[in-house]
């Protein structure tokens, strides 16, 4: 399965399924896996034949279309830190026109296996990547201007996820084979995520990601180039939230001890700082250039293409149009 797993490619798999008379799937590997388990179960119950059908489903900027519930059982097995596996809706992407669809209204895995032996075989450089998408749930969950009940319960997961996310991450730079600290990113991604239960969503960040994504670039790294430009955009109507973040980073002597090295003070660094030196320390690419997104013609079809998806009008600084992408887009040149 291509990452961001591609439309096409779900329905061949599809066909695959309704050929061979499958009664269940079974996915080992990474979020584009997951996603299309999702996609292929959902499709398979609505009758989907073709990209048409498959685009006509319900998705996040068409939810109330018709649908029938998932009938298939699947079973997911992750080898990353994306969180697919926990989510209710599918990433797929369009390849025709390179925008990327949430489809929604889908069931939740029957199944969901964590191996610590088993991540421990992940390449360094896919585990790192994929945490750092973990990170960024936490962080634009933890920012959100949309609070749901119970945000007690909900703020403590993201903040929780996020210590056990920064903490094992720089321990797996350490120690590639550590499975504890494997493991301890697998839970944190687990409550990374605790929020989309209670309908909290990110904003920027993955709402640009996700059009990013399909130029090419992984979605680990559309996180690490936009999360620190886009806390800083949304700086000034949510400093409360991003000091509470700034706060929880601090409180980790590892990661306190890294910000000091780098010359970052308590109270002068800000969250879009702080986060920089956490991307660059696990090595991440922290530019558009540096994945291959330059000239301006891209730029501007990226800022187009982004006002079609949900998360960037869900974030805390209202987005009016492609201008307003444009401004965090060249904060990360």
């Amino acid at each position: 399965m291509t990452p961001h797993t591609l439309v096409s490619e779900v329905v061949d798999v599809l066909h695959d399924v309704r050929r061979t008379g499958a009664d269940c799937i079974v996915t080992l590997g990474g979020g584009s896996l997951s996603d299309a388990a999702k996609a292929i179960t959902f499709a398979e119950a609505n009758d989907v034949q073709t990209r048409e059908d498959l685009l006509n489903l319900p998705h996040m900027m068409a939810k109330d279309r018709p649908s029938q519930p998932t009938r298939m059982p699947y079973i997911l097995i992750p080898s990353t830190l994306s969180g697919g596996e926990y989510r209710s809706y599918s990433g797929v992407t369009d390849e025709q026109t390179n925008i990327k669809y949430q489809l929604c209204n889908l069931e939740p895995a029957n199944v969901v296996i964590l191996s610590s032996e088993l991540a421990a075989t992940t390449p360094e450089d896919v585990w790192i990547a994929s945490g750092v998408r973990a990170i960024d749930h936490c962080c634009e969950n933890l920012c959100t201007f949309k609070k749901e009940e119970p945000w007690a319960v909900i703020e403590k997961a993201q903040i929780d996820g996020l210590k056990l996310l920064v903490l094992n991450l720089l321990k797996t730079l350490e120690d590639p084979r550590d499975a504890t600290a494997r493991f301890n990113c697998q839970l944190g991604v687990v409550l990374s995520l605790f929020g989309l239960q209670y309908h909290v969503y990110p904003g920027c960040s993955h709402g640009i990601g996700h059009i990013l994504g399909p130029m090419g670039v992984s979605h680990g790294k559309t996180s690490a180039v936009l999360m620190p430009a886009v806390h800083k955009y949304n700086a000034s109507v949510n400093e409360k939230d991003q000091s509470l973040v700034c706060g929880t980073l601090w409180s980790i002597p590892e990661a306190a001890d890294l910000f000091e090295a780098c010359g970052l003070q308590r109270n002068g660094a800000d969250l879009g700082d702080l986060l920089d030196a956490i991307v660059r320390r696990l090595g991440m690419p922290r530019s558009l250039t540096e994945v291959g997104i330059t000239g301006e013609k891209k730029l501007q079809q990226l800022a187009r293409n982004s006002m079609a998806d949900p998360c960037v009008h869900m974030n805390p600084r209202k987005i009016e149009g492609p201008e307003q992408v444009l401004e965090i887009l060249r904060m990360c040149t």
